[in-house]
């Protein structure tokens, strides 16, 4: 209803381990943009890097398959786990969101300002 009238917003969603790797994920989010008259570049799937970890060819496929039809893949929380920055060239996505305590550090005393957009 919104894009309706003529509010162009984009949508976020998180999206679990279990949606993610689920054999039919691909096909059901193409026929919600269907369904919905959505297009697909309106739409950013957020994982977290621990979803990529638990299975990674298996989620870089799905990654692919969603970009390939327009969506944007969003890596949330990046850095919070043990994901290697090398992984990254190897996955489509195009989006990442870093993990607070992979830039301020681990500890409570590190003061740290992150700049919003």
């Amino acid at each position: 209803m919104w894009r309706a009238a003529g509010h162009e917003i984009d949508i976020a969603i998180n999206v679990s381990p279990s949606n993610l790797l689920d054999a039919g994920f691909t096909a059901m989010i193409r026929q919600k943009l269907d369904r919905h008259r959505l297009p697909a570049s309106a739409l950013v799937l957020e994982i977290t890097e621990t979803c990529i970890i638990s299975d990674y060819e298996r989620s870089r496929a799905v990654i692919a398959e969603l970009r390939d039809i327009g969506l944007t893949v969003s890596i949330d929380d990046f850095g919070a786990g043990f994901t290697s920055l090398a992984y990254l060239s190897d996955l489509a996505v195009g989006e990442l969101k870093l993990d607070r305590t992979f830039i301020c550090g681990p500890t409570r005393k590190t003061r740290c300002a992150i700049s919003t957009w």
